[in-house]
């Protein structure tokens, strides 16, 4: 797939004079389909992801549907840091999202999150069936870079 790039302007005052910045980002050139179950996974001990549109070269966000394992916090190697944002989203079960602060955070079918991910978090799943979640981070995680040297073709992560 062919990249080509395209320049985005930002026009901010600055001592009273307007000056203007650019940067370039990858534009796609077209839709990237990734088909139920066909993403990159990595499973972990505290959940499995499965890593959405991982073909886009370029791309600004790293979309994931991930189940949650974890029913508790064991200490503090369990909250993940990570540059940038992070969204979350419940398609079902509940979820408890713990961040490193002592803030709780309980999350049912159809609520959602979005923080700063470089503070610690961790999520458990505290209803009866594991929790999914649909996760958009924007930046690539270490577990992303792991499961692409892991894996270098998609494999099910949902049977």
């Amino acid at each position: 797939m062919r990249r080509s790039i395209r320049r985005h302007f930002r026009i901010r005052k600055k001592g009273g004079q307007l000056e203007t910045t650019s940067r370039q980002t990858a534009q796609l050139d077209g839709p990237i389909v990734t088909r139920a179950g066909e993403g990159v996974a990595y499973r972990g001990l505290s959940f499995v992801y499965e890593f959405l549109g991982t073909t886009a070269a370029g791309k600004q966000m790293s979309p994931v549907v991930g189940t949650v394992h974890t029913r508790r916090i064991n200490g503090p190697e369990d909250f993940a840091r990570h540059a940038g944002e992070e969204f979350a989203y419940v398609l079902s079960g509940e979820i408890d999202v713990h961040f490193d602060n002592g803030d709780v955070v309980r999350l049912a079918r159809g609520d959602s999150l979005y923080f700063d991910s470089r503070i610690g978090h961790a999520y458990v799943s505290v209803s009866r069936q594991l929790a999914k979640i649909v996760g958009v981070i924007t930046t690539e995680s270490s577990f992303m870079q792991s499961a692409r040297a892991d894996c270098m073709t998609p494999v099910r992560a949902y049977p």
